[in-house]
């Protein structure tokens, strides 16, 4: 096998933990395909599911392999939530433009939060000599605010940047021992890349 999948996940938390779950099975710089990126936000309707999500950063900041099954053209309304929108090619093209840029699945997954003790739920890539943190409120779209825990970082000065946003955050120096701190204010989740 050379990519494992999450397997019709319900929601992007089963995503993210399905994830780290087949990461500590398979190893740590294993290929981990996130599934169609609509499963990530799902409402029941009878017997049936509607998916709609757009929650590309569970699968990216997690070291995953993105994936979407949009289609187009229309095809009429059994496929209404996953046409190709105006809206949804625009988000499509910035988080998948991330992804090639980044290419955090090629990275090498830390196991350095755990989940359902640390808050709020974190993850961290290690790739190119950079550090790269994934931080998720705890309900989806939720604001977050608080101080965060950069793990892993070898002694020295390091760049904070939020790489989804493009938006420079600070600067911060780790010790032996000690991993530098940050307060943060974010919405549904973080991505931070780190680099001296």
């Amino acid at each position: 096998m050379d990519q494992a999948v999450t397997a019709d996940p319900v929601g992007a938390t089963q995503v993210r933990r399905r994830i780290k779950m087949y990461k500590a099975l398979l190893g740590p710089d294993s290929a981990v395909y996130g599934d169609h990126v609509e499963l990530a936000t799902m409402d029941r309707i009878g017997k049936h599911w509607r998916e709609h999500g757009e929650d590309f950063a569970s699968t990216i900041g997690t070291g995953g392999v993105v994936g979407t099954k949009f289609v187009w053209p229309e095809r009429g309304a059994h496929f209404k939530e996953v046409n190709l929108t105006r809206h949804k090619n625009e988000v499509w093209k910035k988080w998948i433009a991330l992804y090639n840029e980044k290419m955090l699945s090629r990275g090498t997954f830390l196991d350095l939060y755990v989940t359902g003790y640390d808050t709020p739920e974190g993850y961290a890539i290690e790739k190119d000599g950079k550090m790269y943190y994934a931080f998720f409120a705890p309900q989806q779209d939720a604001a977050w605010k608080g101080e965060i825990e950069l793990r892993g970082l070898k002694p020295g000065t390091y760049h904070v940047n939020d790489y989804a946003q493009a938006k420079d955050l600070s600067v911060v120096e780790a010790g032996a021992g000690r991993a530098p701190k940050l307060v943060v204010n974010f919405r549904g989740h973080l991505l931070l890349e780190v680099g001296p």
